[in-house]
């Protein structure tokens, strides 16, 4: 039995983040374990399997065949806390929006009769996501 790694956690993955992990190589096949689920799963080539690394404790084991070469995708924590903090400093204002604007009622809304007048607002000018890569490619000119 050729184990790849002990079994850990990836800690600083995004929190709510998954996981996917691919294999190649010459290999026939390996085994996943996701140990708080009491899984094991075999992987062959060209296999994808999505899964919560950071809350799920997992290896990789039984390797055979060959050698395995493994594509794990994720995304840290830190760089989505650099982002915000970045957006905030550029735009003014965090993930809740702009400041003072009011935040939509979840669930169904109040119906409107046809025979009351009610006066529509207009829509408020939303920035582009390209007016913000702008800003982001500026900011970092001058970083």
């Amino acid at each position: 039995m050729i184990v790849d790694r002990i079994a850990h956690l990836d800690l600083s993955d995004y929190y709510c983040g998954l996981n996917v992990v691919t294999g190649w190589g010459s290999y026939t096949s390996t085994k996943l374990i996701l140990w708080q689920l009491g899984l094991v799963m075999e992987i062959k080539l060209e296999d994808a399997v999505f899964f919560m690394g950071r809350i799920i404790m997992h290896n990789m084991m039984e390797i055979e065949g060959g050698i395995r070469n493994v594509l794990d995708i994720f995304a840290y924590q830190n760089s989505l806390i650099w982002k915000n903090r970045k957006h905030k400093k550029l735009t003014g204002y965090g993930r809740k929006g702009k400041p003072g604007k009011e935040r939509k009622n979840k669930g169904k809304q109040k119906q409107v009769k046809d025979d009351d007048a009610v006066e529509l607002e207009k829509p408020e000018e939303l920035d582009t996501d390209e007016k913000i890569e702008v800003m982001y490619m500026e900011a970092e000119e001058t970083d």
